[in-house]
């Protein structure tokens, strides 16, 4: 009985190693080593021109949003004239309270919008971002697989330290230059 124990543990000691080996060789033919690429985006678009191209894009949401905004002021100051001169000269002090109140809330309504038009352009800010990352990702994920990495980072101020053989900026900026279509920002007609 005992030497039927050892033998079904030395077995079993076996097949695990065996199993370790074949998890091993699986893992070393996808060559998934872990190897991390940085892209410093900023700097990417900055050479590339696409930072000037995303901020006219920007300025132009950004005038509309202010136009939309000068619009709405110059509405609500028209209504509040129109009613002050309903009540003429001396408005009583019940014309003069509803006054203040339509005033009150005027100035809520144009800072919500204001708030509004804000979040919009961050918004865009981010759709114009996401849509630049979308354009270099085929490229950097090429350069990266190039050079044996398996992830890429963006560069951020989170970035404690990263070593310069793992930037591949110029390899895609280089790359980019060489033949990537130019990149389209879809800017949406309406700016809410």
């Amino acid at each position: 009985m005992r030497l039927l124990g050892r033998s079904l543990v030395g077995m079993a000691l076996l097949a695990a190693v065996l199993a370790q080996t074949a998890c091993m060789d699986v893992l070393s033919q996808h060559n998934a080593r872990g190897r991390v690429a940085v892209l410093d985006l900023d700097r990417l678009a900055e050479e590339l021109g696409f930072k000037t191209q995303i901020q006219a894009a920007l300025k132009e949401v950004e005038d509309g949003l202010n136009n939309e905004l000068k619009t709405a002021r110059e509405r609500v100051q028209k209504a509040l004239v129109e009613r002050r001169n309903q009540y003429g000269q001396t408005p009583s002090v019940a014309q003069q309270r509803e006054l203040r109140a339509v005033a009150e809330q005027s100035r809520r309504e144009l800072v919500q919008l204001r708030n509004s038009s804000a979040e919009s352009l961050n918004s865009r800010r981010e759709l114009f971002v996401a849509q630049l990352k979308d354009h270099v990702r085929t490229i950097a994920s090429d350069v990266a697989r190039e050079r044996d990495m398996d992830i890429v980072f963006l560069r951020t101020t989170n970035m404690l330290v990263a070593h310069p053989d793992s930037d591949i900026t110029d390899a895609v900026v280089a790359k980019v230059r060489a033949g990537a279509p130019k990149l389209e920002l879809s800017v949406p007609k309406s700016t809410k």
